[in-house]
């Protein structure tokens, strides 16, 4: 069969992923988000492999299938471990949109109208205060002529 995949060429290419990996750690030392955005590549690159071995299983690649296996629990440990050190708040709307396979990009942009929105209705608020305090100082100015002139002495010292 020529769609046939053979198993040795899996253990080649894993061995090049853990160099390019390594390589990754090296350089990501310092920064725990890169290290765990590289970590979850990691995981999921292991996880396709894997999906890989179980798709076409034979009975000789079992200690294959047993390595991948400890692979990803090695990679999710790995996880574990960096977690404590990454500190990043996901609303939990967006992990349920991904989850019934949403795109994110469209809570982002709902997010965003939402916050236009409010915005718009934070400054409409802003600017009736505004006309609110030029009217009440209107009123005071022609009822207290005297006590305005010197609130306004007051309140504005340079002028």
């Amino acid at each position: 069969m020529e769609d046939e995949i053979n198993i040795e060429d899996i253990d080649d290419f894993d061995n090049f992923d853990d160099n390019l990996n390594n390589d990754y750690e090296d350089k990501l030392v310092g920064d725990p988000l890169d290290l765990l955005e590289n970590k979850t590549l990691e995981l999921i690159n292991t996880l396709y492999n894997l999906n890989v071995i179980v798709y076409d299983f034979q009975k000789e690649s079992t200690p294959v299938l047993h390595n991948k296996i400890n692979e990803v629990v090695n990679e999710l440990k790995d996880l574990d471990e960096i977690k404590d050190n990454v500190d990043i708040k996901i609303p939990q709307e967006l992990l349920d949109d991904v989850e019934q396979g949403k795109n994110p990009d469209i809570f982002s942009d709902n997010l965003i109208r939402e916050t236009i929105s409010q915005n718009q209705s934070t400054n409409g608020k802003i600017e009736a205060i505004k006309k609110l305090s030029r009217s009440l100082q209107k009123s005071i100015q022609n009822a207290y002529p005297k006590d305005f002139e010197i609130y306004q002495k007051l309140s504005n010292p340079k002028k």
